[in-house]
């Protein structure tokens, strides 16, 4: 049985920070029962996959925002009741299979009952967003949050969890990289759970608050120094880079992540989420429309996350209204049958041929320290990379751009800066 992961997108998050591009909607402003809706429509999309699900293993469950618990913790709880409940029903050794769920946090939301719930729900691992602890820096970021109130909600988290994340951010104006670096040196003798750092260059995108604040050339140079200089400290703590922005303690990568990094199938529901299944890359439209998908089923039922149970009592039986869900009467139709689902409802989406998949697979392995498996490239395309691009890469390992080991091609980790030059020259 084939493995398959599993995006949930909560888009809510208290305001938008001065930085982020993603998309997101202000909980405070939206009613409570827009934010119940979206819930439900996320359920019923579950429920469209049902028989596609019964022929995979499910790996991986990442809950992304967003910040997913702005929402009230009754209330998401009695989401990820609900979503568990269809999973189990699909597949009963659901729980034994799964190898990792994850939920993003903002630590500024971290209290001892919704960590108690998550752990309940069954999520074992917690991606918490520090991105810095320098007040200064924070403000310019849009985030406020007290350095204690961070260390507090790490206690509390801790004291359920024992695979915690944390998000940082680099050449953030304002902050100094060495109180940062002390910062994580205190919580790694501190706390035994922390085994996952991400550390992000920060970006200036486009119409985002940031970008009339401050522009990209003020902040490359301290951009690079920092990520130099955290690399080296950072595997002196036990932390091991396994891929760009990403280090864990042994055998603590990012399970899900590396998913999306190995070119692997997942789903992703919600508001914007993108899926890989098969050659189809689809990705939902904004909330609007997503919702309208659904809103008939969600209208002509009444249903709150209350009464949504009941839909789901059938499905061991699998009698869905067809209304509503779609009918995949075997996994082996499903992709016929994906095509007329996202045509159908004007879903963005690709059919990737052989050069783009090759395409896909040297940018996304090149991301990994462990870098690109040159047998499993001609295994899956019956190409060979070493051949096709012999003139490209003899003259990037002349530059100390390149590295070949065994079977694997890589950059150094030290040339991760200039990824994006590196790779642009290896692509078909």
């Amino acid at each position: 049985m084939d493995d398959i992961s599993i995006y949930i997108h909560l888009p809510f998050c208290k305001k938008k920070c001065y930085y982020c591009d993603f998309y997101s909607l202000p909980a405070g402003s939206l009613p409570e029962t827009f934010i119940e809706n979206y819930l439900l429509a996320v359920l019923l999309e579950l429920l469209n996959y049902t028989d596609l699900l019964k022929s995979y293993r499910i790996k991986t469950i990442y809950i992304g925002g967003g910040t997913p618990n702005i929402i009230e913790t009754s209330r998401l709880e009695t989401f990820l009741e609900l979503f568990f409940d269809i999973l189990k029903k699909i597949n009963p050794d659901f729980y034994d299979n799964i190898e990792e769920i994850t939920i993003e946090t903002n630590p500024e939301y971290i209290s001892r009952n919704l960590i108690k719930m998550l752990k309940d729900e069954g999520i074992n691992r917690i991606s918490c967003g520090v991105q810095t602890i320098s007040k200064r820096s924070a403000e310019i970021l849009g985030r406020y949050i007290s350095k204690n109130k961070i260390i507090s909600s790490i206690e509390i988290i801790t004291e359920n969890f024992t695979n915690l994340s944390l998000d940082f951010m680099l050449g953030v104006p304002g902050h100094y990289i060495k109180d940062e670096l002390k910062f994580i040196e205190n919580l790694n003798y501190r706390f035994n759970s922390l085994k996952h750092i991400s550390a992000y260059i920060l970006m200036i995108p486009f119409g985002t608050p940031i970008y009339y604040k401050i522009s990209e050339k003020q902040t490359e140079n301290k951009s690079i120094k920092e990520y130099n200089y955290f690399n080296k400290f950072i595997s002196q703590l036990g932390f091991k880079q396994y891929e760009i922005s990403n280090y864990c303690k042994p055998g603590f990568e990012s399970k899900h992540n590396l998913v999306y990094w190995n070119r692997q199938n997942y789903i992703g529901l919600g508001a914007t989420a993108s899926s890989y299944l098969y050659n189809v890359r689809y990705t939902n439209s904004c909330i609007a429309e997503y919702y309208q998908m659904f809103s008939d089923c969600i209208n002509d039922r009444n249903l709150t996350l209350s009464n949504f149970k009941s839909l789901t009592e059938d499905l061991k039986n699998h009698t869905f209204n067809n209304r509503y869900v779609r009918n995949d009467s075997v996994a082996n139709n499903f992709y016929k049958n994906l095509l007329v689902y996202i045509k159908k409802n004007n879903i963005n989406h690709e059919l990737l041929n052989k050069t783009q998949m090759m395409n896909e697979e040297i940018f996304l392995s090149l991301r990994k320290n462990e870098g690109l498996n040159l047998n499993s490239f001609f295994n899956e395309f019956e190409q060979d990379f070493l051949m096709d691009k012999k003139i490209e890469i003899s003259r990037l390992q002349k530059m100390n751009d390149l590295i070949i080991e065994r079977d694997n091609i890589k950059i150094p980790s030290e040339k991760f800066l200039i990824y994006n030059k590196i790779v642009g020259e290896l692509l078909y």
